[in-house]
C-alpha cells in the first residue's frame, strides 16, 4: 500500500503496491458493527519504530497501557483544560506518548508538524500561542540551539514549555552527573584494582559501590558488542557482588587517542564495567586469528568514546602475557549490529579487531577498528 503523501518530496520514490492508502481506507465498510475490547489487555495500536536503538521493529500496545499512559501525563503534568498543545513526537513512538488521547479528554487544541523544524516550530509556537508540546532532548537541543534566523519572539512565555524545558533540563543535569562523574570515577577505580592483580600486588578489600554501578540510560544506549557473540556471566545475586573478580586479558594501548586500559576476559555488563573486554569466541594474540575486544564509548569511563577518531596507518598495542603485539589500523568500518558479526571472524592473518556502538547513544550499529600484526617485542 504506497501513501501519497503531499507535504514530503516523494519525487524520487516509486511505487511498490497496488493500492493508495487513501483508496485502501475507502474499501472499509461504513455498516461494521465495531466491537468492543472483551479485555483490558487486548491490542489497541501497533507501532513501527525507526529503529533509533536498534533495527525497526513493530510494538504492540494494550488498551490498559494506552489509557493509563494518556491519564496519567494530564495528572503527572498538572495539565489544564483548552491547552494548546504542538506535536513533535512522531505517533509511531508509543502512539505519541499517549497525547493524541490526552488533549481531546481535556478539551485542547493539538497543532500539527509535519518534520522537525526548528524554524516552523517557532512559528507554530507563536501563531497557536503553543501552551505545551513534548519533544526528545535532541529536539530541546535544536530548539534552544537554533540561529537566530530562525528564532522568532515569543508573544508571552509558555508555562508549559517552561516548565517541560526546566524538568528535562533537570534529567540533562541528572544524567551529565552520573555519566561524568559516577560512572567515569567508578571505571577508573575499577582501573586501579586491576593494576594491582595484573602487577600482582596485594588486594585490598574492595568498596562494590566505587566500581560497579547500575548507570541512568534516560537519553542513550551503549552496547558496544555484537549480541550474537556477546558472553553471559552468571552470579548468585545474593552473593555480595565485591566477590566477583574479572580475569585480566592484556594491556591495550592506542597512542593517537590516549588509550590505556587494562582488558579483561569476557564482553557481559558485569565485565565492561571494568573495561574493555576480550570476546571469548574470537583468538588470542599471536595464534594466526582475529582477536576481539570491545568497549564502551558512552557509559563507564568511556574507554572507546574516541575511537572514531582512529586513523588508517595507526599503532596499537596490545600486551598479552609477557609479550606486547603491535599492530597497524588498516580497516574502519560501521556495520549493521545484527548482521556485522563477520568482522569478528577470521580472515586468515593476524589481526585486532575493537568494536564499539555507533552513532554515540545509540545501539544500532557498530563502529569497528581493525589493525594487522607487524612485530612481537618479547618481553623475556
Amino acid at each position: 500500500i504506497d501513501i501519497n503523501d503531499k507535504f514530503a518530496d516523494q519525487s524520487k520514490c516509486e511505487k511498490i503496491g497496488e493500492l493508495e492508502y487513501e483508496s485502501f481506507l475507502n474499501t472499509g465498510d461504513e455498516n461494521y458493527d465495531w466491537k468492543m475490547p472483551e479485555d483490558e489487555w487486548q491490542a489497541i495500536s501497533l507501532s513501527y519504530t525507526s529503529g533509533t536503538t536498534g533495527n525497526p521493529k513493530g510494538v504492540v500496545y494494550h488498551h490498559r497501557g494506552s489509557y493509563l499512559m494518556s491519564t496519567g501525563s494530564a495528572v503527572a503534568w498538572n495539565m489544564p483544560n483548552r491547552l494548546n498543545f504542538l506535536t513533535i513526537v512522531p505517533m509511531f513512538h508509543c502512539n505519541g506518548w499517549g497525547y493524541p488521547w490526552t488533549i481531546p479528554m481535556l478539551n485542547g487544541r493539538t497543532i500539527c508538524l509535519r518534520n522537525i523544524d526548528v524554524k516552523k516550530i517557532f512559528e507554530l509556537i507563536d501563531k497557536y500561542d503553543v501552551t505545551h508540546f513534548g519533544g526528545a532532548p535532541i529536539v530541546l537541543n535544536m530548539i534552544t540551539g537554533a540561529p537566530e534566523i530562525d528564532r522568532k519572539k515569543l508573544k508571552r512565555p509558555a508555562l508549559g514549555f517552561a516548565v517541560l524545558l526546566i524538568v528535562t533540563g533537570m534529567s540533562f543535569g541528572i544524567y551529565a552527573t552520573q555519566q561524568m562523574f559516577l560512572s567515569n570515577v567508578q571505571q577508573e577505580n575499577a582501573q586501579a584494582y586491576l593494576e594491582q592483580i595484573y602487577l600482582g600486588e596485594d588486594i585490598k578489600d574492595v568498596n562494590a559501590s566505587a566500581i560497579f554501578s547500575n548507570p541512568l540510560r534516560l537519553f542513550q544506549n551503549d552496547i558496544p558488542v555484537f549480541e550474537t557473540l556477546q558472553d553471559f556471566t552468571v552470579i548468585d545475586q545474593s552473593a555480595k557482588i565485591e566477590e566477583f573478580q574479572p580475569e585480566i586479558f592484556g594491556l591495550l594501548e592506542i597512542p593517537d587517542i590516549n588509550v590505556n586500559q587494562y582488558v579483561v576476559s569476557g564482553t557481559d555488563e558485569l565485565n565492561l564495567q571494568f573495561g574493555p573486554g576480550h570476546y571469548l569466541g574470537t583468538k588470542l594474540p599471536g595464534s594466526g586469528g582475529n582477536v576481539g575486544i570491545a568497549g564502551h564509548r558512552t557509559t563507564y569511563g568511556a574507554p572507546f568514546s574516541r575511537l572514531d577518531l582512529v586513523e588508517i596507518g595507526d599503532q596499537i598495542y596490545l600486551t598479552f602475557g609477557s609479550n606486547k603485539y603491535h599492530y597497524i589500523v588498516d580497516d574502519i568500518e560501521v556495520v549493521d549490529a545484527n548482521t556485522g558479526d563477520y568482522v569478528l571472524f577470521n580472515r586468515g592473518d593476524d589481526r585486532l579487531t575493537l568494536t564499539t556502538c555507533h552513532p554515540r547513544y545509540s545501539a544500532r550499529q557498530r563502529l569497528v577498528v581493525s589493525g594487522i600484526l607487524t612485530r612481537i617485542e618479547s618481553g623475556n
